[in-house]
């Protein structure tokens, strides 16, 4: 299924987009020198510092999202907050894709890549 954030986006640039977003949503931060190599059969690595750019800000452990926690939305609306998390978790479950490069990143190390965050 292909997102609907962006139209005429290419579908491995929202795929790479979307991980991005699922890795901040599940961790709080992503580090650009383990997603680099998870995302170099889909994307060259500008466009992985392009992304990461537009949605985060560097941080102690890598990237992470440029948008402050909502709290007093989190405790208003818990609702809205669950329907969001069964989003993610269903994209997760129904694109393959996805789910094989959240395995990979979860899985790389830095040790083959640059140090650079």
């Amino acid at each position: 299924a292909q997102s609907r954030l962006i139209v005429g986006v290419r579908p491995e640039v929202a795929l790479a987009r979307d991980l991005v977003l699922i890795l901040l949503n599940k961790d709080g931060y992503v580090q650009r020198s383990r997603l680099v190599p998870t995302l170099s059969n889909l994307v060259e690595e500008h466009t992985v510092t392009a992304l990461l750019s537009q949605i985060g800000r560097k941080c102690t452990n890598g990237w992470e999202l440029r948008l402050e926690d909502d709290t007093i939305f989190e405790h208003e609306f818990p609702d809205q907050v669950g329907l969001h998390q069964s989003y993610w978790e269903h994209h997760i479950q129904n694109e393959p894709k996805l789910s094989l490069l959240l395995q990979e990143y979860e899985t790389a190390t830095t040790e083959n890549y640059s140090t650079k965050i």
